[in-house]
């Protein structure tokens, strides 16, 4: 088997010195897309910190430092600001080298195609579905051809229609190559979309299988909630 992208050996993740996550060990390869699920207040923050390198381990090792692009939870963008969709995906290239306005205009243009947004590159983003926005937002992550796309609950507020737009967005993406590292709470996605899922829980993280979400009660078991009783 090939290296992957990116490991974690044994890590232990926190915030100064307090442990949140303990003994982390996992491996991301090249085309997987590997979905990350827990209830809030599980680490699923703290963990996508770590892969992305925002946030050192207090113990093990890390290897791999593949180029991310990363697509934060709706929000971090403000609607009101006066920036059209094809703006808002370029601001992805900052600080990712030196290039000429041609490719530049190249890469936004194709990232654009990509998330099946060609015909909205000057519109407003304010302007935008939250489907449309959300896919913007994919968009700007993809434009500096990323190795590895890491997602913050991508489907998060979003009404039926913008989940499917999103869905099928990564679907494609995932078909054609992409490594996808996602965080969700809308187990439905994680079930139709994941290769493997790894549950937080108790500091800990282990990895099922995705089918194992199919079922109420072992979503639950896995989780550690508790269902609510029949009448």
């Amino acid at each position: 088997m090939t290296a992957p992208l990116l490991a974690l050996d044994g890590v232990a993740l926190g915030y100064g010195g307090d442990v949140v996550l303990a003994d982390i060990s996992l491996e991301i390869h090249a085309g997987e897309l590997v979905a990350f699920v827990g209830k809030n207040g599980a680490g699923k923050s703290t963990l996508l910190a770590a892969l992305l390198g925002t946030l050192a381990p207090l113990a093990g090792t890390k290897r791999g430092a593949p180029r991310v692009g990363y697509a934060p939870q709706r929000g971090e963008l403000d609607p009101v600001f006066p920036f059209l969709a094809h703006e808002v995906v370029a601001m992805g290239l900052i600080g990712r080298g030196r290039r000429s306005r041609r490719d530049e205009r190249r890469l936004v243009a194709a990232a654009l195609a990509t998330a099946g947004l060609t015909s909205e590159t000057d519109v407003p983003f304010r302007d935008l579905s939250g489907g449309q926005r959300q896919r913007a937002m994919i968009a700007r992550a993809l434009v500096a051809e990323p190795e590895l796309l890491i997602l913050d609950e991508p489907t998060n507020d979003l009404d039926v229609q913008g989940q499917a737009e999103v869905v099928a967005l990564l679907t494609a993406l995932h078909a054609g190559g992409t490594t996808i590292v996602l965080v969700s709470h809308v187990l439905e996605l994680v079930h139709r979309t994941a290769e493997r899922v790894g549950v937080l829980t108790d500091g800990r993280l282990s990895f099922v299988e995705p089918s194992e979400l199919a079922d109420e009660s072992r979503r639950a078991a896995l989780l550690g909630l508790t269902l609510p009783k029949s009448a």
